[in-house]
């Protein structure tokens, strides 16, 4: 069984479309490994999200720990934080990093939250991890809202040279907070999701994956709390 771990729910990014929850605070190192010593046996995949998971102090004795159980590891990021420094020690770890993108224009990448730079640092990040290891697994992730489902093929552009394993388009999901009271001017209809598929369906040199957003809602998660949760109806359900 796969959980996504919301670790932490800071963050070095403003996105318009998140859906973090800004009330819940984190839990310390040995509290969130007594959670890891709880789910042996049970889950067998932990993708480690927030926020921003890298702003968790205890991040990497996490993994760690968790990899000491035999449990496959993953993180989602926004890469701000990552440099030639952190770099070689964290794909040591972990199986597979996911990197989120919804824009490649800098003025547009403001506008959206993620700052300026952000696709020229991530391109430099994801070019350095392959230099190290042209086999680990890369896969990045990109919510399409009205803002950028006019330009899903300038992300495509971006990705084709990058060797990344997996791009998974998320339709925008109007869940939790910031997500929710944006939603008037980020979310798209039916039949303009149902547009994208079709062009998508044209993108042959990337693995290309589209996900509504229940898929969003179905996954299982551990909160920063601590709680589990699922979502129903743009709603949390503590399980």
């Amino acid at each position: 069984m796969k959980v996504c771990w919301n670790l932490t729910n800071e963050c070095n990014s403003n996105c318009i479309h998140c859906f973090r929850n800004l009330e819940e605070t984190s839990l310390t190192f040995e509290e969130n490994k007594n959670i890891i010593e709880n789910i042996d046996g049970s889950v067998d995949f932990i993708s480690f999200s927030g926020g921003e998971a890298l702003l968790y102090d205890s991040f990497f004795d996490l993994v760690k720990q968790a990899k000491k159980k035999g449990i496959g590891c993953s993180l989602t990021t926004n890469a701000k934080l990552l440099n030639e420094d952190n770099i070689p020690e964290l794909i040591e770890y972990l199986d597979r990093i996911t990197f989120s993108i919804e824009e490649v224009d800098d003025r547009l990448n403001a506008i959206m939250g993620r700052g300026t730079e952000y696709c020229r640092h991530l391109k430099k990040v994801i070019l350095f991890i392959r230099k190290l290891n042209p086999e680990f697994f890369i896969k990045v992730n990109t919510v399409v809202t009205k803002q950028n489902i006019n330009r899903i093929k300038d992300i495509y552009d971006f990705l084709i040279d990058l060797n990344v394993n997996t791009w998974v388009i998320k339709r925008f999901c109007p869940y939790r907070q910031i997500a929710k009271s944006n939603e008037n001017s980020l979310i798209i209809s039916d039949e303009e999701f149902n547009n994208l598929i079709n062009k998508v369906n044209k993108y042959e040199l990337i693995n290309t994956i589209v996900e509504d957003y229940r898929k969003v809602e179905e996954q299982l998660v551990i909160t920063a709390s601590g709680n589990l949760i699922i979502g129903r109806n743009h709603e949390d359900v503590v399980l």
